[in-house]
C-alpha cells in the first residue's frame, strides 16, 4: 500500500491506530483514550499510548458529550517534511457550548510535546456537514477566538494551524 507524503486521518477513540512516528520504516501503534469524569457526562481527560519509548501521555483538557455526537475528536497528522502531530478537538469549550478547542501535540519520533490550543474547529458546510480533514496543507477550519467563518488552514512549522 501506498503511503502519501502527507496526511490527515481521523483516529477512533480507544482503538489502535499505525503509522511510522519515528520514520524508521516500521509502523508504531497510536492509541487516543477519553478518561470520564465522576459523573460521566464530561470527559475530564485524554490519555495517549503508543508502543515506542515514550509510550504514555496524560492531557488534563476536558470535553462535554452533551452537544453532539461527544467528546474528542483526534487526527493523525503527518507533514512532507516528516513530522508527526496529533490533534484533538474538544467539544463544548469555555467559549460557548457549540463550538471546538484544538489541542497540539507533536508525536514524532514517538516523543510527546504539547504544541498549544486553540478555539478552532472543522469548518461547517452546512447544519451538521463538516470538511474532511485530509490534507495538512489545506485544511479548512472555523475559527471561534476570531469569530471568523471557515477559512483555509495549513500545519504550520511548530505544528499549529495558520492561515494560508
Amino acid at each position: 500500500m501506498t503511503v502519501p507524503e502527507a496526511y490527515i486521518v481521523e483516529l477512533p477513540l480507544s482503538h489502535p491506530f499505525c503509522a511510522d512516528l519515528d520514520n524508521d520504516g516500521e509502523l508504531e501503534e497510536l492509541n487516543v483514550t477519553p478518561v470520564p469524569d465522576e459523573s460521566g457526562l464530561f470527559y475530564k481527560s485524554f490519555d495517549i499510548y503508543t508502543d515506542t519509548d515514550a509510550q504514555y501521555y496524560h492531557a488534563e483538557f476536558s470535553a462535554t458529550t452533551a452537544h453532539r455526537t461527544g467528546g474528542y475528536h483526534p487526527y493523525s497528522i503527518k507533514t512532507a517534511d516528516g513530522k508527526h502531530y496529533l490533534y484533538v478537538f474538544a467539544e463544548g469549550s469555555e467559549l460557548a457550548a457549540g463550538d471546538m478547542k484544538l489541542y497540539v501535540i507533536d508525536i514524532t519520533g514517538g516523543e510527546f510535546k504539547k504544541v498549544g490550543d486553540m478555539h478552532v474547529a472543522p469548518g461547517y458546510v452546512q447544519a451538521d456537514c463538516a470538511w474532511a480533514l485530509t490534507d495538512p496543507n489545506n485544511m479548512m477550519l472555523e475559527n471561534f477566538e476570531l469569530m471568523e467563518e471557515t477559512a483555509a488552514y495549513r500545519v504550520g512549522d511548530d505544528g499549529m494551524p495558520m492561515r494560508k
